[in-house]
């Protein structure tokens, strides 16, 4: 006989069975080697804040468990494993906010300083150039975490999640294509 599923194995399932194909094959090796490593084990709780700002930062986190909600902080400055441009590091964020229920927050707080204004003369970001500023190697990391960012976003709240993006009003980020 089959044994009963827990709560998080359910909602995975059926988390998983909603998925876009791709993306449903990444999760699928992403839960066989979990079963195997338990390297996933450590991800738990209400809320996910992502570039939370390590030791220093975490103001988000700090309020919610003010009020005895449990989550999980990610963020580089805390551990080498939460690097986002790794393919390990943008799995852990990705695990982490595929655990969470419907209704759960994600924050993310994207570093802004390559879209803002200050900045636009050294990045090149601007409408001709739909944004994507010039070729600086911190401006293409900052454009790939901003993709992976946003599809992790756009995939919580196809679930039901509640998403919050941290931008200043005059960053371009928005308008990156």
């Amino acid at each position: 006989l089959p044994r009963p599923l827990d709560a998080k194995q359910q909602l995975w399932d059926e988390k998983l069975d909603k998925c876009p194909s791709i993306l449903r094959e990444i999760l699928r090796k992403i839960k066989v080697l979990d079963a195997k490593t338990t390297m996933f084990e450590h991800v738990k709780g209400a809320f996910v804040e992502m570039f939370s700002g390590g030791v220093n930062g975490r103001a988000i986190s700090k309020g919610f468990r003010r009020h005895g909600i449990a989550g999980t902080d990610f963020d580089l400055s805390m551990t080498p494993d939460h690097n986002f441009c790794k393919p390990y590091g943008f799995c852990l964020a990705l695990v982490a906010v595929f655990f969470l229920n419907v209704s759960d927050p994600v924050w993310t707080g994207l570093v802004c300083t390559s879209f803002t204004w200050v900045n636009r003369a050294t990045t090149q970001r601007c409408a001709e150039n739909k944004y994507l500023g010039n070729g600086l190697k911190h401006v293409k990391i900052g454009n790939m975490i901003v993709y992976r960012n946003m599809l992790i976003l756009v995939m919580h709240q196809y679930f039901g999640g509640v998403t919050l993006l941290e931008q200043p009003l005059a960053s371009c980020m928005p308008s990156l294509y």
